[in-house]
């Protein structure tokens, strides 16, 4: 079995794949305050409730954009299954060629996404990564990643509001029925869907417009199950960066 890492903003994601498919995947808090010992019975609990055996894992890939957790993943890996975990980073190709101003700065959930669109699709991709931020990731006709628009995520916008603003209380963040809101629940929630579903069809039209050829479009993230329905036009894939960081592996496992 091959364990794909995820280490984002908001959440860590162990998914485990047999062969080229998730098998089961468990899905916790990123929080630093968590010791590599927390993670650890989390996750050894977790693999019991599945029946699952952790000398099965051959192989271990991440994706990290917390870096100063890194340690933490490795502590885990090497602990549960005796393997030190590789990072996608320099010295592990991923067969995305990076066309930036600065390559090392562009996120490994960046080419992670690129890598499960080039994997699932094979031909150029705009993909929507309703994370921690709303990312729109350009991944041109050889899949190259192009570049992206990183803007804050819903959750962040709606922290932001919230948190500046004396007389609006927390909400769900749901899809109302009617644009109009007519009550503060709904006006909060109108701008953060409606609004955040047609900031992405504005900038989506535009970088299409941009780079000068048709763009499949690709909806992943946390947030993409809740505005998927406002954007009906797009390819709905919720484990897109795990295939991603799977190809990836792939590709230096031949």
């Amino acid at each position: 079995m091959f364990l794909a890492v995820d280490l984002g903003n908001t959440s860590v994601v162990f998914a485990f794949f047999e062969g080229n498919d998730i098998v089961c995947d468990y899905r916790m808090k990123t929080d630093s305050k968590m010791t590599p010992d927390d993670y650890c019975v989390k996750l050894s609990l977790f693999l019991e409730s599945k029946h699952t055996n952790p000398e099965l894992i051959r192989d271990i890939l991440a994706s990290s954009v917390v870096p100063s957790l890194n340690e933490a993943i490795v502590f885990v890996c090497e602990t549960l299954f005796h393997i030190k975990p590789l990072f996608i980073g320099p010295g592990v190709p991923s067969g995305i060629r990076v066309n930036t101003d600065n390559p090392k700065e562009v996120g490994a959930d960046l080419i992670a996404d690129c890598a499960g669109a080039k994997a699932l699709f094979n031909e150029p991709c705009l993909i929507v990564d309703l994370g921690t931020a709303t990312k729109l990731i350009v991944m041109g006709k050889d899949g190259a990643f192009e570049g992206c628009c990183i803007a804050p995520g819903v959750a962040i916008s709606l922290s932001a509001l919230v948190g500046n603003a004396a007389l609006l209380g927390d909400v769900d963040i749901k899809i109302p029925g009617k644009t109009l809101g007519k009550n503060t629940g709904d006006s909060i929630s109108s701008a953060l869907t409606y609004g955040t579903a047609y900031s992405i069809k504005g900038l989506a039209d535009a970088l299409e417009k941009e780079v000068g050829y048709p763009l499949k479009r690709v909806l992943t993230g946390g947030y993409a199950r809740i505005l998927g329905s406002l954007l009906p036009d797009y390819h709905y894939e919720p484990n897109l960066t795990l295939i991603g960081i799977k190809a990836i592996f792939a590709r230096n496992h031949r």
